[in-house]
């Protein structure tokens, strides 16, 4: 699954929660999580201490990498 925070986005907390009430198990998740915003820190932090999943590929925003570079690394 890939995640692109490319903006200052409300409701962020809600979207990683519905995300884990999916009917599928998190240890079969690989994730691509792309953050360009620091103030989503915090919360992109928590997720990735609680879910258990099998893989995670992050950009920070601090990591200097655009939003079409992330993209194109996604695939």
């Amino acid at each position: 699954m890939a995640i692109f925070i490319s903006k200052p986005t409300p409701f962020l907390e809600e979207f990683f929660m519905t995300l884990k009430k999916l009917d599928y198990p998190l240890e079969r998740f690989d994730l691509y999580l792309y953050n360009a915003i620091e103030k989503h820190e915090d919360i992109v932090e928590e997720v990735l201490r609680e879910w258990k999943v099998r893989s995670v590929k992050r950009i920070r925003h601090d990591d200097e990498i655009g939003d079409q570079l992330a993209r194109s690394l996604a695939v």
